[in-house]
């Protein structure tokens, strides 16, 4: 089967040399001058090359096909979807910054890096968190379009303190302090 192929490709190959130098000739003023026959040739070489174009690309198609055919007859139909062209989907430039900044971003739960950062996001919607310790958390959503800049920044707010816990004084708990009293005589 395959010195069958090469051979169609090389009489073919052939052919479209013989076809290129008959319909290129026929195309210079100066051989249709000396040659009037190559104007009655070029019409019908360029449909005959035309064809042979035609069916040496089916042909050459066929032939790299048929060995993927055979291959992918015994894979699964998960692999095949991996072989499958891949998609391009392009991407936008998102600037994430953050006040006071070293903040960790999260987009849609997966930790990214610490801002200020570049993301190259694919059009969508994102759920964007930001945490630092001594500040509050924030999230935020972004919608990233197609060919439109994007950015996304945050004010962060400090955690307030807790109130302090009121200390006994001269570092005595106050279990001690109701233990003494009761030695003093009272009830």
């Amino acid at each position: 089967m395959q010195l069958f192929v090469l051979f169609a490709v090389r009489a073919t190959t052939f052919l479209l040399l013989l076809t290129s130098l008959v319909v290129g000739s026929s195309l210079i003023p100066a051989v249709n001058a000396l040659i009037p026959a190559t104007q009655a040739i070029a019409g019908p070489a360029r449909v005959g090359l035309q064809r042979v174009e035609d069916w040496a690309g089916r042909q050459l198609a066929d032939w790299e096909a048929e060995p993927q055919r055979q291959h992918l007859s015994t894979q699964s139909a998960a692999s095949l979807q991996k072989l499958a062209a891949p998609r391009f989907e392009a991407t936008q430039a998102v600037m994430i910054t953050s006040v006071p900044s070293g903040a960790t971003v999260r987009v849609n739960a997966r930790e990214i890096g610490k801002t200020p950062v570049t993301l190259k996001l694919t059009p969508g919607t994102y759920k964007v968190t930001f945490s630092r310790p001594g500040y509050r958390s924030a999230s935020r959503t972004i919608t990233v379009e197609r060919g439109k800049a994007a950015s996304l920044g945050v004010n962060l707010a400090r955690e307030r303190p807790s109130p302090p816990r009121p200390t006994p004084p001269s570092g005595q708990s106050r279990g001690m302090k109701k233990h003494d009293s009761k030695r003093d005589g009272e009830p």
